[in-house]
């Protein structure tokens, strides 16, 4: 091993070998390191969207947002302002953030948009607030009063009066001289008899009981007309895979697409599907649609080009999640400067339902994603145009870039760049070591032969 190694490039050599072999060896450490990902986490969070979504006059509803800083720049952050979004953190290549929530504590209709959001995005019910079971309180007062008219009165009047008429006819001529013996006494001819009690005597003093007081409580059955169903979709996008690591959509990279579908009615809706067909300029990315309610029929396929999944009935305040990717054409043309994707829920007790971009005020409107065009290159210029012997100059020709060597389990994008820049050192003293190697030996050989 001396040998190899003998004389002053010798030495040169093998300490170029052990810086090579150090430097290689930071590389990896460095692409190794968590900090150095550029990739933020592949997380999502459920937040409570509000529909309007600066009063929440209808209500939230539940959608899936990316765990990542794209969060703070988006709408429901900045402009929404009945919005409620849960504290959550992610990790990317400056380290851990993290993200305080929105309307956590704000006020809406006496509970909290934390309470809220813990209900899954709608008002709690208290528990010790009876519910209405259509008691009915008769309004009519039966008019049968049965308040007797009729007060007897003692009509019996005695008919026998006691009243002597009868004056004696006969009245003696007395002479003076003679007193009368015979005295009449007149007798009634009538006379009453005081034992007899009239037999008509009433007394008023008896209380009549109507017979007509009612006995039954009337029972009323209200007929109760339910609503019929009522379902909200709106589908929300996310850049899920940023092939070309800028920080926004542009060709070449992949969106999801979250359509949470509520049914909000009375009653049940029936025999439920849903169905896409994503923008011309971008591709479905077979095997990405999942659904949490019913099956997926078309979509998972190879060849699919369209999603189609069979959701089934869905009851009154029941929720299906339906996700799905698309990958934007890498040779999108230069005039294209968004994509567009409207999805259709069908069934058979409701109207055709078309998805909403909750991003914006309209109703039933498509959700479209901007799409940033890289910059086109300069143009690359002949050093003499007169020289015959040089190429005719490609026109937007992108100047060739450094090329990295790439090695199993290094990340030479982003936040690894460091370990790349790291990992070429290496490679160069690697290359260094060899070539003073080279000499050294070659060196090493002349002076054996001239001795």
């Amino acid at each position: 091993m001396k040998r190899w190694f003998r004389g002053r490039l010798g030495r040169v050599a093998g300490f170029a070998y052990i810086l090579s072999a150090a430097t290689l060896i930071a590389s990896f450490m460095v692409a190794g390191s968590p900090t150095m990902l550029t990739e933020a986490q592949a997380e999502t969070v459920t937040m409570c969207h509000a529909t309007p979504a600066d009063t929440a006059a209808n209500g939230w509803v539940s959608i899936s947002i990316s765990a990542d800083g794209t969060v703070l720049d988006s709408q429901h952050s900045t402009q929404h302002d009945a919005d409620i979004i849960p504290a959550f953190e992610w990790t990317d290549q400056d380290g851990l953030h993290s993200y305080p929530g929105k309307n956590l504590t704000a006020n809406f209709s006496g509970y909290t948009g934390q309470q809220i959001l813990a209900n899954h995005c709608s008002l709690p019910t208290p528990s010790n607030t009876p519910v209405p079971t259509n008691t009915f309180t008769p309004s009519a007062t039966p008019t049968n009063s049965s308040t007797p008219s009729d007060t007897p009165t003692a009509s019996s009047t005695p008919i026998n009066t006691a009243t002597a008429s009868s004056t004696p006819t006969n009245t003696p001529t007395m002479r003076p001289s003679r007193t009368p013996t015979d005295t009449m006494t007149p007798t009634p001819s009538n006379t009453l008899d005081p034992s007899i009690t009239p037999s008509a005597t009433s007394t008023a003093s008896q209380t009549p009981t109507p017979s007509d007081t009612p006995t039954s409580t009337p029972t009323f059955t209200p007929t109760n007309t339910s609503e019929p169903p009522h379902l909200v979709d709106p589908k929300v996008d996310s850049l899920v895979e940023d092939n070309d690591n800028n920080g926004v959509v542009s060709p070449g990279d992949v969106i999801e697409y979250v359509i949470t579908i509520t049914n909000d009615g009375g009653s049940t809706a029936e025999d439920v599907s849903f169905s896409d067909t994503p923008d011309a300029n971008t591709f479905l990315v077979v095997g990405s649609v999942t659904t949490t309610h019913g099956s997926v029929t078309t979509g998972n396929t190879a060849g699919d080009s369209s999603i189609f999944v069979d959701i089934g009935d869905l009851t009154a305040g029941d929720t299906v999640t339906i996700t799905f990717d698309v990958t934007i054409d890498p040779n999108l043309p230069s005039n294209v400067t968004e994509v567009s994707n409207h999805g259709l829920v069908s069934g058979e007790n409701f109207p055709d339902q078309p998805t909403d971009d909750p991003d914006t005020g309209d109703a039933d409107d498509p959700t479209d994603t901007p799409i940033v065009q890289p910059e086109p290159g300069p143009t690359n210029t002949p050093s003499d145009p007169g020289d015959p012997g040089d190429p005719e100059p490609t026109p937007n020709q992108t100047p060739q870039t450094p090329l990295l060597i790439p090695v199993t389990g290094v990340d030479l994008t982003g936040g690894g760049m460091a370990s790349g820049m790291v990992f070429n050192m290496g490679l160069a003293l690697l290359g260094l070591a060899l070539v003073v190697h080279a000499w050294s030996l070659r060196s090493s050989q002349s002076s054996e032969e001239s001795h």
